[in-house]
């Protein structure tokens, strides 16, 4: 699978109401690249679409651990406004 492949197989997992499988997809991605703010964050999406609100926040703040320049911006700056 190229990269390419993947990220368009995530998009449609998610925006196909698979969360399950853009669950199981993100956890793999993070196992690559355990410090990618965006993975963390669209797992994050993921999690809360789920009804995960704990798993979640726990993504979203990894994402800002990773990315502190941008935590205003992303999701969990949303749950913060």
């Amino acid at each position: 699978m190229t990269q390419g492949r993947g990220a368009d197989e995530l998009i449609a997992f998610y925006d196909n109401g698979r969360d399950s499988d853009a669950e199981k997809m993100y956890r793999l991605a993070l196992k690559i690249k355990p410090d990618a703010p965006g993975i963390h964050k669209n797992l994050g999406l993921v999690l809360a679409r789920k009804g995960d609100a704990t798993g979640a926040l726990s993504e979203y703040s990894a994402e800002v651990r990773f990315n502190p320049d941008d935590a205003g911006s992303g999701a969990l700056g949303d749950l913060m406004t």
